[in-house]
């Protein structure tokens, strides 16, 4: 702490395992820092962070270049972030942030995987990259013991890079999981007599899909090998997704007991969301792939 309200944290994270019956050792050096501009109930923070992180391989994708012979290098990664944060009184608080990851040795599998594409390839190639970048703002508002809201909003851009490889797509693309827009709201309420009402939604833009455009017969193997369009080039309908919790709580000499009932996927009652598609034998004929549907569950738990 150089001066007062302002906090830089570095540090190094030590992270070693065996891959392969190898050791291996990554060391990650990390910062985060903080200073405040204006204290109080109307006060201004501003925060930045950077990081640099890994990971071992997949366990599905490292056995199946164990079983060819060959192996996968850590994943990488370089996080950089920046914001600030508003308070609005004594109850609200409103959060802004700017980020950006650099990742590094991702794989690229075959769409037969675990089996390769072809005689003579791997199942995976790695060597691949991605960037993603975007911005997020939270908006919290609340008093203890009472209620308390959330509304969250993500504009973000995911994307990939292949590493030379016979299955190396030739441009850079949309990753999978990408989800340009991303709207949250979360909220809670307190009741008479120890209960506590809740709700969550969340809409987001469909994730990426590759649609198959054809088809040819390989005789060799009896079936239809697929045709893709461009990588990325579709995406899934809108994603949506509403949850309803109630809980009551109360505490005994020893222990804290909570009661609670969830509905989750409610909106599934309206049409549950298409997260795939199915193709008939020489994908001619498809159909989608449907989510989860209405999930009841009721539970208790202990807190001693």
């Amino acid at each position: 702490e150089p001066v007062p309200g302002t906090v830089f944290t570095p540090g190094v994270r030590v992270e070693g395992y065996l891959r392969d019956a190898e050791p291996h050792v990554s060391l990650e050096p990390r910062f985060a820092g903080s200073g405040e501009l204006v204290p109080g109930d109307w006060g201004t923070m501003l925060k930045v962070a950077a990081g640099s992180f890994s990971r071992p391989p997949d366990p599905d994708e490292l056995a199946a270049m164990r079983a060819a012979g060959a192996s996968l290098s850590p994943k990488q990664a370089l996080h950089i972030q920046g914001g600030m944060e508003q308070r609005v009184g004594d109850r609200l608080t409103f959060t802004s942030t700017l980020f950006s990851i650099w990742r590094d040795d991702l794989t690229t599998r075959s769409h037969a995987f675990p089996i390769p594409e072809r005689l003579g390839e791997l199942p995976v190639y790695d060597g691949g990259s991605g960037h993603s970048f975007g911005a997020e703002a939270l908006v919290r508002i609340g008093v203890p013991r009472r209620y308390f809201a959330w509304l969250t909003y993500s504009l973000v851009r995911n994307e990939r890079t292949d590493g030379e490889s016979p299955l190396a797509v030739p441009y850079a693309y949309v990753a999978p999981f990408d989800t340009t827009h991303l709207l949250g709201a979360v909220g809670q309420v307190h009741l008479p007599w120890g209960f506590r009402l809740g709700a969550r939604y969340r809409v987001a833009t469909g994730m990426p899909r590759n649609d198959v455009t054809g088809a040819v017969f390989d005789a060799d193997t009896g079936r239809y090998q697929q045709l893709w369009g461009p990588q990325g080039g579709a995406r899934f309908p809108v994603f949506q997704a509403l949850d309803l919790r109630v809980d009551w709580t109360t505490v005994f000499d020893w222990f804290e007991l909570d009661l609670y009932a969830d509905l989750v996927n409610i909106n599934t009652l309206f049409g549950r969301p298409v997260e795939g598609t199915l193709y008939n034998f020489d994908y001619r004929e498809t159909a989608p792939r449907y989510g989860l549907p209405l999930i009841p569950t009721i539970g208790a738990k202990a807190t001693f």
